[in-house]
């Protein structure tokens, strides 16, 4: 199983007008990302897709179903996401988890993550979508665009057979 990370992925959550060059970005008056989502929730439903988003709608119809795992901040942020993800796919399901680094433990023998987080201990069993915010990131896998992210799910399907 490929498990799918919405934001930074198939999701653009562009508060700043560009994108990032550092996770923790923040503005002249020291608010982060999660400052904009929390005062304005719709931001997550408004947000426009990342390219990414063919690959992902290519494997939901391949395999019938697509599982996403994502960190939102609160409970507005979960509702809008699901909204967003409405949208776009038809047959999901969707884990939220409370930190990033939870989502390692989706990620056992046989499973793999598509994901942009920069601090994961390891990257083994993912797939790292390449971000400004990553390039000081290493990882086996990492996918520059959608052709890099096919070649990469292909190999690791193949693996799993």
């Amino acid at each position: 199983m490929i498990y799918w990370d919405i934001d930074g992925v198939i999701r653009n959550l562009d508060v700043w007008g560009y994108e990032p060059f550092d996770w923790d970005e923040t503005d002249e008056e020291g608010h982060d990302v999660f400052y904009f989502l929390r005062k304005d929730p719709s931001l997550f439903y408004r947000a426009k897709t990342f390219p990414y988003i063919e690959v992902a709608q290519k494997y939901e119809q391949e395999k019938g179903i697509i599982e996403f795992i994502t960190h939102q901040p609160t409970d507005k942020g979960k509702r809008y996401t699901k909204l967003w993800i409405e949208d776009y796919f038809t047959s999901f399901k969707i884990h939220f988890v409370k930190s990033p680094e939870e989502k390692l433990g989706f990620i056992t023998e046989g499973n793999f993550l598509v994901d942009d987080y920069p601090y994961f201990p390891s990257y083994k069993r993912i797939i790292l979508i390449r971000r400004n915010y990553n390039t000081i990131t290493s990882a086996p896998m990492i996918a520059r665009n959608n052709l890099d992210l096919l070649h990469y799910i292909n190999l690791v399907e193949k693996e799993n057979l």
